[in-house]
């Protein structure tokens, strides 16, 4: 296992940037994930980890050791990719044993380790099968028991669970992270599907037009984004446009839509957007009185969508788009047309200047 580190890596591909010069320090044995729309740069980070590509500018390391000019297979990583890419006319017991085959492990020692593989990644009685024999999900597993085979320095998975249904992909997020859990090794895992992001990683690199927006664990971007691209992208959020207008209490003051909101002040002034999450919104009717302390502003209700646990709600407020609300269930019926209130604590709020 290594950490691992990129110093000023950046790549062109016939002078179009795909990656801007970026600096990246992995711990030993930490799940990091590169997250991001298309053509963000997350899979370009991944093949100049990988060794599939060279990098334009910087220099690549493997703990202590730099691996910029050295091969792939000079570099000591496992790869998972989203098709499986197992040999189709090898045993699953072969598939996993044949990178400790290429090594010149002894057979006895291959058989032991593929025992012990199967075991890990619960499907210990498949040896014997073809890969067509068995499921996505099950195939999935066996990508990563023989990524994993050779003991690497360093796991990349290339948006490894894109191909299986939502049912499917959940169990396999759940695997996966009982592997890292069990084997400690350095994985950088690359997706464009936050909620899986925010369920396996250990910390979490939102990626955005070649470079690294945020990074932090999935707490801190998820309540704390320092961007309105990270908080537009991760998870769903109220983006509510206003002017400053000083501070009041410690707060800072915003106008927005008529109304004055307060958030936590951050020195910012000339226009600014409010970020927030539609779970820390709740709903009061036009005439009861707001609680002490909390924002306001005041809607028509536009729409009301059963989600199973939830009820979201879409309110006309004067602002650029609706502003969504998600409530319980059980929460007292509001129906479209209703004169109401969109209300929350001002610390619920982060303020986003770009």
């Amino acid at each position: 296992m290594s950490s691992v580190s990129l110093k000023g890596v950046s790549k062109t591909y016939a002078g179009v940037t795909a990656l801007r010069p970026i600096d990246l320090e992995i711990p030993q044995g930490e799940f990091l994930t590169l997250l991001g729309p298309s053509g963000c740069g997350k899979t370009t980070t991944l093949r100049l980890i990988a060794g599939f590509i060279e990098p334009s500018t910087g220099r690549i390391l493997f703990g202590g050791d730099d691996v910029t000019d050295l091969p792939p297979q000079k570099r000591e990583i496992g790869m998972v990719f989203q098709d499986y890419a197992l040999f189709p006319h090898m045993t699953i017991g072969d598939n996993i044993g044949f990178a400790l085959a290429e090594r010149g492990m002894p057979k006895v020692e291959i058989a032991k380790r593929v025992k012990e593989l199967l075991e890990l990644i619960r499907l210990p009685s498949v040896e014997n099968r073809y890969p067509t024999q068995l499921s996505g999900g099950q195939q999935q597993r066996v990508a990563v028991a023989r990524a994993v085979a050779h003991s690497p320095r360093v796991l990349l998975m290339d948006e490894p669970l894109g191909a299986l249904d939502l049912k499917l992909r959940e169990a396999m997020q759940n695997e996966i992270s009982a592997i890292h859990r069990t084997l400690k090794i350095t994985t950088v895992y690359v997706t464009h599907d936050q909620t899986e992001a925010m369920s396996m990683s250990d910390r979490i690199a939102v990626m955005n037009d070649g470079i690294i927006e945020q990074m932090g664990t999935a707490k801190e971007i998820y309540e704390r984004p320092t961007t309105r691209f990270v908080a537009d992208f991760v998870g769903q959020i109220n983006l509510l446009d206003g002017a400053a207008h000083g501070t009041d209490n410690g707060l800072l003051a915003v106008s927005v839509a008529g109304a004055i909101l307060r958030v936590p002040d951050t020195g910012a002034s000339g226009t600014v957007s409010i970020g927030v999450r539609p779970e820390q919104m709740s709903l009061i009717a036009a005439g009861v009185p707001v609680p002490a302390g909390h924002n306001a502003i005041a809607g028509i209700v536009r729409s009301r969508m059963f989600a199973g646990n939830r009820i979201r709600l879409e309110i006309d407020a004067g602002t650029a788009k609706p502003i969504a609300v998600e409530a319980h269930p059980n929460t007292p019926t509001v129906e479209p047309g209703a004169s109401v209130r969109a209300v929350w604590k001002p610390e619920h709020s982060v303020l986003l200047t770009r």
